[in-house]
């Protein structure tokens, strides 16, 4: 791979519909290692995360 873009920093957003919560999560990631961190954070701090 020559290069990437990531995101700066984290952040989160949220919108309901029909009466179901959609969230989403963002977080600067360099590698496999990070990204796989990142959704066991995400995974322990939601319970109800899919």
């Amino acid at each position: 791979m020559n290069g990437f873009k990531t995101v700066r920093q984290r952040g989160i957003a949220s919108f309901t519909e029909r009466k179901s919560v959609f969230t989403g999560f963002i977080a600067p990631i360099l590698d496999e290692k990070e990204a796989l961190a990142f959704i066991r954070e995400i995974s322990a701090r939601n319970d109800t995360a899919t």
